[in-house]
């Protein structure tokens, strides 16, 4: 854990010293980045990997990832979503957005004797706000996931940097 979170703050450092500027989100802008989540039903924290397309200068699409560190051996939770967002404020410092998409969680346990799992598919809605500090922007996202079986309200927050 201690090094996924090394590997995060050194790659924050990185993007806030990066020469180019952010400004606000236009057509054609693609923005990556990555942060931590935390998944209130499972209790978990985990690495978030996100990157969006700026299809008109108030819609995006994008996809991310968010691998749960779970404890005990041979877990692993993960989900992958496609999301969309509709942005209601998109000035030069602070972007406020909706959220919605697909969402898919998925679950295994190895035992030793073999392995099982599931997955599920459902709908994520959310929100999130970007505040630009020149060369990235720090997010923040509360979603939830309308998933039958393993649904759950998270929280992610990271930092984005603007290719």
């Amino acid at each position: 854990m201690k090094k996924v979170l090394s590997i995060a703050v050194l790659f924050a450092l990185a993007m806030m010293f990066s020469t180019s500027a952010n400004a606000q989100n236009a057509e054609g802008d693609i923005v990556a980045g990555g942060g931590l989540g935390f998944g209130f039903d499972i209790e978990e924290i985990g690495l978030n990997l996100n990157g969006y397309y700026s299809i008109t200068d108030e819609i995006r699409a994008g996809a991310d990832i968010l691998y749960y560190f779970v404890d005990g051996d041979g877990v692993s939770f993960w989900e992958l979503n496609l999301l969309g967002n509709y942005l209601f404020i998109n000035d030069e410092e602070l972007r406020v957005y909706a959220l919605a998409g697909i969402h898919r969680f998925n679950v295994s346990v190895d035992t030793g004797f073999g392995s099982f799992g599931g997955s599920q598919t459902g709908l994520m809605i959310g929100g999130g706000v970007e505040y630009d500090l020149g060369a990235v922007s720090l997010y923040g996202e509360p979603r939830i996931s309308l998933v039958s079986a393993w649904g759950q309200l998270s929280l992610t927050a990271g930092v984005r940097y603007k290719f």
